[in-house]
């Protein structure tokens, strides 16, 4: 494949993923459920699926460096004023090569495009950017255990895990994509920094 075939490919995989999940928006589908609601146990939950397992993933250093989706993905990012609590910035973005990354339009999936890991000597924050599939965007989602109201005036929604190396998490919409934010801080730094959490 040539580099020109290569890019136009991509491109328009691209255009194709998000037109696709852009139209699933538009017609009022893409649902989230507060948990409380009776209606909870029958829709999809998703706050398990926007992080990729640890040995999934490998991290490219972005210290210094503006964060960069390749072809112009949105990508959920800490604003400036709360990565500079932060000593190191670490991404991974969706191979678009990838299985993963084109779904089947009756899929549910998760299609995680970008994840950056924010690291001091005390603590890491991941923030991910997921693209819910056709079929995933037509039903109705569970973000989380409780829902609450960012400092931002955003609802989101929180899980407390007990276990794996992001056990807290707040999930928000933006658009036709799921932000998550997740770290093993206390649940009220975690809320602090979704409500500083930007799409570059």
């Amino acid at each position: 494949m040539t580099a020109k075939i290569r890019i136009l490919y991509m491109v328009g995989l691209s255009l194709a993923i998000f037109a696709i999940s852009a139209a699933a928006i538009a017609s009022g589908r893409f649902a989230p459920v507060n948990p409380s609601n009776e209606d909870a146990d029958k829709a999809i939950v998703a706050n398990a699926v926007t992080i990729s397992p640890p040995d999934a993933v490998s991290f490219t250093d972005l210290t210094g460096r503006e964060v960069e989706a390749p072809f112009e993905h949105p990508v959920a990012v800490l604003n400036d004023q709360a990565a500079g609590d932060f000593d190191k910035v670490m991404a991974h973005f969706l191979d678009l090569y990838s299985p993963s990354a084109q779904p089947r339009p009756d899929e549910i999936a998760f299609v995680i495009l970008a994840e950056i890991k924010y690291s001091s000597s005390q603590e890491d924050v991941l923030v991910t950017t997921t693209l819910p599939s056709t079929a995933a965007s037509s039903q109705s989602l569970v973000l989380g255990d409780k829902e609450v109201t960012l400092a931002n005036g955003r609802t989101a929604w929180t899980t407390e895990f007990d276990h794996g190396e992001y056990p807290n998490r707040i999930l928000y919409i933006d658009g036709e994509l799921i932000v998550t934010v997740a770290s093993h801080l206390p649940m009220a730094e975690v809320e602090r920094y979704a409500a500083e959490a930007t799409m570059n």
